[in-house]
């Protein structure tokens, strides 16, 4: 792997109002087909939140994976219909509709073509060093992992395998400047991360060496990531190496 991943970490203190993070695990309970259920006081019935998601090692789940309401609850389900593994952990963040730096995305037949979509915003045009956190929302499947790009002064997202992007498909962006941040009750570090031969830890994970992070086994991290030359066709999540008391990126069909 010698792809480049956008990273945003998110530190849970003890109560969250502002924004809430979820700790998801996906059990027989609240799990159906490929469709896992939340169940969160403070998502519940609130079908305009916008919401992001990271899986977190437990289990393997090789499937792309999105957000959808279906009513009353918020769910996570994988792209290809594939079944979701049970005791699966889903880090699932959550914003008002109302907070400037987050907002949705829809594609159509002005803004797509091929495998991209332009993301014209003016928290994104001309700026390259924005951090953007991307998940996929429920309007269309759309079983590609996804990247973002920039060029030309315009930010772009992608599918990693250069197949087709659906129209309709819907997507949250999350978009903060590269370093802290408080956002409400979060305190937030934004930054990037470049998979090498250095950092490589197994032929699937990259070793994330950054002082927010290290350590700090109770984080929430968050990751998209960004094209520089190298397509990473392949579903990620994040794990923590407690041998190397750091957190890594890794691919899920390794």
């Amino acid at each position: 792997m010698t792809y480049r991943i956008l990273l945003i970490l998110a530190l849970a203190p003890p109560m969250l109002r502002a924004q809430v993070l979820v700790e998801h695990v996906s059990a027989s309970a609240n799990t159906s087909g490929h469709i896992t259920y939340i169940d969160h006081p403070d998502i519940n019935n609130k079908p305009d939140l916008i919401l992001f998601t990271s899986q977190e090692y437990g289990v393997y789940n090789r499937h792309e994976t999105g957000v959808w309401y279906n009513g009353t609850r918020w769910t996570v389900y994988n792209q290809d219909r594939g079944a979701m593994p049970l005791n699966n952990r889903i880090n699932v963040m959550a914003f008002e509709s109302s907070d400037p730096r987050a907002y949705v995305h829809t594609t159509n037949s002005g803004n797509t073509f091929g495998h991209i979509t332009t993301l014209d915003h003016p928290l994104l045009n001309g700026q390259p060093d924005r951090v953007i956190l991307t998940t996929q929302k429920f309007g269309q499947y759309n079983t590609r992992p996804v990247g973002v790009w920039y060029a030309g002064g315009t930010w772009y997202l992608y599918n990693e395998d250069k197949a087709a992007m659906p129209l309709s498909t819907q997507f949250n962006l999350l978009v903060l400047d590269e370093g802290s941040h408080r956002i409400g009750d979060f305190e937030v570090e934004a930054f990037q991360h470049r998979a090498d031969a250095a950092n490589a830890y197994g032929a699937h994970i990259t070793l994330i060496d950054h002082p927010s992070s290290n350590g700090e086994r109770d984080a929430n991290l968050f990751t998209t990531q960004r094209w520089v030359g190298t397509y990473n066709e392949h579903p990620t999540g994040v794990w923590y190496a407690g041998a190397r008391n750091a957190w890594t990126i890794y691919n899920q069909n390794r």
